[in-house]
């Protein structure tokens, strides 16, 4: 952790996006002198920032110096604003035309470099921002996707999650009950329920996320639309070694895009490595950073 003290946390909107920066005291002066690169990190599918509060925090620091981490609600997550399309050019040119008000309003250049750090479908995202910008990305990891079209494996989540829509359950508990139906996994049921909501009107939960949207848009949302663009800096994949996302010997469809890249693995790790072994993971970042 940060030698300059605890961690701080401020959540602001910009560009219709709830944004949460993590930054230790000195990294709150205003001075860009010797600074660590910003890094943006953004969560996957059905997921939205709070996902990423533990790992943002320690990120945040390094060694003796701080630097800040912005985590948004991805456009149709959380508390961000929807959308009625999806293509990840588009998402990655949202994020970027947002991004210099962000870094205005954490009194850093509109220009600076970044970091970025993408989980699923924000690691698709992340490599989209990464191809459509290059200049402006000192270094890039992915975890747990690759840059390539995925076949539907999210059939039965939004099965249950309409089921939700219907049922109009008055509390958590009920709404869970619905999905369970569809969902036997109870850790991926407590992770979509953590976009319910009340409905402040008309009292039943509801979901937070756009789920007509991400409905209508899923074919998109599995694609991979790029078919050239290159970026030579530093790049990280990281995969869990029980994931059937990355597979082996990937590095072929990675390096068409980001020549530079290196594959780390962690150990008794499926999908959300950065959750299921944080600590691993997070060693495995910092260390490719040094």
């Amino acid at each position: 952790m940060s030698g300059d003290g605890p961690i701080q946390e401020r959540v602001f909107r910009q560009g219709g996006i709830r944004w949460r920066r993590y930054y230790g005291e000195a990294d709150a002066s205003g001075s860009d002198a010797g600074r660590i690169s910003p890094l943006v990190i953004l969560h996957g599918l059905f997921g939205s920032g709070d996902n990423w509060q533990s790992q943002a925090r320690s990120l945040s620091g390094r060694g003796n110096a701080s630097r800040t981490v912005l985590v948004p609600d991805l456009p149709n997550h959380g508390d961000s604003f929807h959308t009625d399309s999806f293509t990840y050019p588009d998402q990655a040119r949202v994020l970027w035309d947002a991004l210099p008000g962000v870094l205005e309003r954490c009194d850093l250049s509109p220009d600076t470099d970044l970091e970025l750090l993408g989980h699923s479908m924000g690691g698709k995202i992340v490599m989209a921002m990464t191809l459509e910008r290059p200049h402006r990305v000192s270094r890039l990891v992915v975890v747990d996707i690759l840059p390539r079209v995925y076949a539907p494996r999210h059939e039965a989540i939004l099965r249950g999650m309409r089921a939700v829509t219907e049922g109009a359950p008055p509390n958590r508990k009920a709404a869970e009950r619905i999905l369970e139906r569809w969902i036997p996994e109870k850790a991926v049921r407590l992770f979509l329920l953590k976009s319910l909501a009340p409905d402040p009107e008309s009292g039943p939960y509801r979901w937070k996320l756009n789920l007509e949207g991400i409905t209508r848009c899923y074919d998109a949302i599995s694609d991979w639309p790029y078919r050239e663009g290159r970026y030579d800096g530093p790049v990280l994949f990281v995969r869990g070694a029980l994931s059937p996302y990355i597979g082996d010997a990937p590095e072929g469809e990675i390096h068409r895009f980001f020549p530079r890249a290196v594959v780390t693995t962690v150990s008794d790790a499926g999908h959300w490595v950065h959750a299921e072994q944080r600590d691993a993971f997070l060693s495995v970042v910092r260390e490719d950073e040094t």
